[in-house]
């Protein structure tokens, strides 16, 4: 925690007598076998402890910052998060208040995602305990130890237990991701998540298309030492001009993490593309069969526009499944927005194509 403390004047001598210092505080501190420890709080249970640290990642245009921030903001609220009409998994949450700091998607664009989720969680009428820290200025840089300790005291001024970074490749400072030095940045957001007993969480990114990986948490980008000091990663997988997403924990040290599916629910400002309303809402996961006509129906799709009749002819022909199944999954997709219908008042015929 104080190698960098030469930023400050300190000679080696003085280094040394702030680390002994620092170790017999703490020595005082140090709990016996025989002490029990009270359970866990969850902030969002049975996966987000307090303290821990968390990383969320997947490729661009995944969703992860919009599911990250659905999530704090049912915290945020004390609601259960993911809740829907189509069954699925949801997570009951405990209340609490949150920081986010967002060195990434910019001033507008983060009001608005929040702005919007308010609606969807129909608590614009009334204030919650979600704080905003955008694009701060110097940038936030998580290797070195005073920058986090600056954000510690925003934490306690708030009163924050979960803070959530956006993204790890930005603020990361001069440090490279895959090299070990990414241990110090890594060991800094441990250190932070204990001292203040919060849950951080990391957004990150997947590596990109192509890596050939022998198992899943390979596909976290970066080096090694990111995956090992976590305590909980959420891999998040879209398909292009999907509105659901896949989200699987490739590594758990609590509960064991089910796979499970959600959709993203939204409202457009008319005449704009900027969000009215948005939100997740779990939906049922997928069995292989279906993922494989959903795949196919959409593949159909890149091709061209059918109707109904052509389409369920194509997707049947190529997966062996039956019409009726075939038909259900059409309609399935549909009401996800996943595919859009388009009616033909001139021969009563609807047609389909890729949102």
């Amino acid at each position: 925690m104080y190698d960098d403390a030469d930023d400050f004047g300190f000679d080696d001598l003085d280094r040394q007598n702030i680390l002994e210092q620092k170790w017999q505080e703490q020595l005082r501190m140090v709990h016996s076998f025989s002490n029990r420890l009270p359970p866990p709080v969850y902030v969002v249970e049975p996966i987000l402890p307090v303290p821990s640290l968390n990383v969320v990642y997947g490729p661009p245009g995944s969703f992860k910052s919009l599911f990250v921030a659905d999530a704090v903001t049912c915290i945020a609220c004390g609601q259960t998060w993911l809740v829907g009409d189509s069954g699925g998994c949801t997570f009951p949450t405990t209340q609490q208040t949150v920081l986010w700091l967002d060195a990434d998607n910019g001033r507008r664009r983060t009001i608005e995602r929040f702005s919007a989720l308010r609606i969807g969680h129909r608590v614009h009428d009334r204030d919650i305990p979600l704080h905003i820290l955008t694009m701060p200025k110097p940038n936030f840089n998580a290797s070195k130890v005073y920058h986090v300790s600056a954000i510690g005291q925003i934490l306690r001024d708030v009163g924050a237990r979960v803070l959530v970074l956006d993204n790890l490749g930005v603020i990361a400072g001069d440090v490279d991701e895959n090299s070990l030095d990414i241990a110090h940045v890594m060991a800094n957001f441990r250190h932070l998540a204990e001292d203040e007993e919060i849950a951080v969480v990391v957004i990150h990114h997947e590596r990109k298309t192509g890596f050939t990986k022998s198992r899943a948490g390979d596909s976290l980008r970066g080096h090694s030492s990111i995956e090992a000091s976590i305590d909980l990663a959420l891999r998040i997988e879209r398909t292009e001009g999907s509105e659901s997403i896949n989200v699987s924990a490739t590594k758990s040290r609590e509960a064991h993490v089910e796979p499970f599916r959600v959709r993203f629910v939204y409202e457009q400002h008319e005449d704009s593309t900027l969000l009215q309303s948005a939100r997740f809402e779990s939906i049922p996961v997928l069995n292989a069969n279906d993922s494989k006509i959903d795949q196919e129906i959409k593949r159909a799709l890149t091709k061209s526009k059918p109707n109904t009749g052509e389409l369920v002819e194509s997707v049947t022909v190529a997966t062996g499944a039956g019409r009726e199944k075939v038909r259900s999954r059409i309609t399935e997709l549909v009401n996800r927005k996943e595919i859009i219908a388009i009616p033909n008042g001139q021969n009563n015929a609807t047609y389909y194509r890729l949102p």
